[in-house]
């Protein structure tokens, strides 16, 4: 070929990408990232004509950006193989290209297998890069998490490193590229919040690495969450290594548990005190009644944690007081009642969902399994293989909140919902629950996972604005209490349907018994399936 201007040979490209079936997403990722900056490139230095050598000058340069940190990985990478894409189809006359060899990095250490007296030492930060992104690789997680944690993460800390002139690990240096970021990110200079967000996960992992020689993928909380002064910190983690050594607490208490102590250590700190030297009954009363002021509900939970918390500390002679005894011994019984769904908002939040895709068939079976069978959030989230009987088609679980054990029926909707979950839709994995994330790295859904899935539901619906803003998961449990007593089943009957330790815990369910149905069980018939219009 001779002579051919830069934007004609583009636009060739651009065609051949797209006679070749390619996405309009990946089409529009190299035009955007790599050819536009190509033509501006070209144009900047009045080069109208394609030039082998231009382009070559120009991936340097962006490769010399992406080094830098100005650019992102994916910018450069797409910037690279625009330019290559552009050589190649010059020469060849399509873009039948193999894949890119791999570029030697202008900054090789970001790359290279540290030495063995860097293995060594056990706060060299290259070999904790090293060994962590071998942890993270073995946690299973995707080429594209793994890349963005190198791009995003891995490699500013290394650069700060390198421009500090230090081969150990500094969180201070961390702390401040940290800081950094999420300002420029704040002020908007910084578009995206991947940055600050992957160097904080980055920051998490090697201080959990340094700290128990391996790392667990987590989520961590949102950036400005106040953090405890060490000692109370030192605290905060010897009670929560103690809690599960009582054999009788469930992880869900243990979380609340530890929760309420660092609020609890907070309001210390706010009120001058910094370890429990001067913490007299007196002091302890003031601090819960403050605690306790704001609350319209949750006041019981708060005397129960702060008893077991006080307790912790005298028993473990952080304290010379039992300070347990200024918890006060009852509070007032309050209860709000709430009413649960309609069947007709039901309906509506089971039409919502797109039962053609596998989140939508993950989505469905969890509603229809709480509508039809009144299952705490938590106990749907725990659900395994094995809690189902298929012949006999009954659901058998221990329940998380009272240890019972607790038999119901699997209706036909809901028995298929899950089984076409089972079949079509759940990510392979090893796990033995049957609702499991539908993105990288697989794991089990939590009760809180349900709950946020019934308020986004919520938030399509017509009734969106009701005026009753407590509805959640639990009101699918409501609803089914309710249907029951308005059929007729006696207090007794539903306390044992609905699986509550203590029939108290039944009646509040008569407050929303109004009118009698002539069927308990919600009729599904008339729900959409999808692609399929009533």
């Amino acid at each position: 070929m001779g002579n051919i201007k830069i934007e004609v040979l583009v636009e060739q490209v651009l065609g051949a990408m797209v006679s070749d079936d390619m996405s309009k997403h990946t089409i529009k990722a190299y035009k955007v990232r790599g050819y536009n900056r190509i033509l501006d490139y070209f144009r900047d230095r009045n080069i109208p004509f394609y030039s082998e050598e231009a382009i070559r000058d120009f991936i340097v340069e962006r490769r010399s950006l992406y080094e830098e940190g100005v650019i992102g990985e994916e910018r450069w990478s797409d910037a690279r193989r625009c330019g290559e894409l552009l050589i190649h189809y010059q020469k060849n006359g399509n873009i039948e290209m193999q894949p890119l060899q791999n570029w030697n990095y202008l900054h090789s250490v970001l790359r290279t297998k540290p030495s063995d007296e860097q293995f060594e030492s056990t706060n060299n930060i290259f070999a904790l890069v090293w060994n962590i992104k071998n942890e993270l690789t073995k946690l299973g997680l995707t080429d594209c998490y793994l890349s963005a944690c190198t791009s995003n993460g891995f490699d500013p800390i290394l650069r700060e490193h390198i421009a500090a002139g230090l081969t150990e690990y500094s969180p201070c240096l961390v702390d401040k590229l940290i800081t950094d970021s999420y300002e420029r990110y704040k002020s908007g200079s910084e578009k995206h919040a991947q940055g600050y967000r992957a160097i904080r996960k980055i920051k998490a992992y090697i201080e959990e690495y340094l700290k128990k020689g391996k790392i667990k993928w987590c989520v961590l909380s949102r950036i400005g969450t106040r953090e405890l002064t060490p000692f109370f910190n030192s605290i905060k983690d010897d009670f929560q290594e103690e809690l599960p050594r009582s054999g009788n607490l469930m992880p869900t208490s243990i979380i609340n548990l530890v929760r309420y102590s660092h609020r609890f250590m907070l309001a210390l700190e706010d009120n001058g005190y910094f370890d429990f030297d001067d913490i007299s009954l007196m002091v302890t009363s003031d601090i819960l009644l403050q605690r306790a002021t704001p609350l319209t509900s949750g006041v019981k939970q708060l005397l129960y944690t702060s008893k077991v918390f006080l307790g912790f500390l005298y028993e473990n002679k952080y304290t010379d007081v039992d300070l347990k005894i200024a918890v006060p011994k009852l509070v007032a019984p309050w209860r709000k009642l709430h009413e649960g769904f309609t069947d007709a908002e039901i309906l509506e939040l089971l039409n919502s969902i797109d039962q053609g895709t596998p989140v939508g068939k993950r989505d469905y079976a969890i509603l229809v399994l709480a509508a039809q069978t009144g299952l705490r959030a938590v106990d749907i989230a725990n659900l395994r293989m094995s809690d189902i009987d298929w012949r006999k088609k009954e659901i058998r679980i221990v329940q998380h909140k009272t240890g019972n054990i607790l038999s119901i029926p699997l209706e036909p909707e809901g028995g298929n919902a899950v089984a076409d979950y089972l079949l079509n839709a759940r990510p392979k994995c090893d796990f033995n629950t049957i609702f499991i994330s539908a993105k990288h790295p697989y794991r089990p859904l939590k009760a809180s996972s349900l709950h946020t899935l019934v308020r986004s539901k919520i938030k399509k619906t017509s009734f969106a604005t009701t005026t009753k803003p407590w509805l959640g998961m639990h009101s699918f449990r409501r609803a089914l209490g309710k249907r029951m007593l308005e059929l007729g089943i006696s207090l007794d009957e539903l306390s044992q349907i609905l699986g509550h330790a203590d029939i108290d815990s039944t009646k509040p369910y008569l407050g929303t018994d109004e009118i009698g149905l002539m069927d308990c069980s919600i009729r599904l018939s008339d729900v959409e399936k999808a692609g399929v219009s009533s």
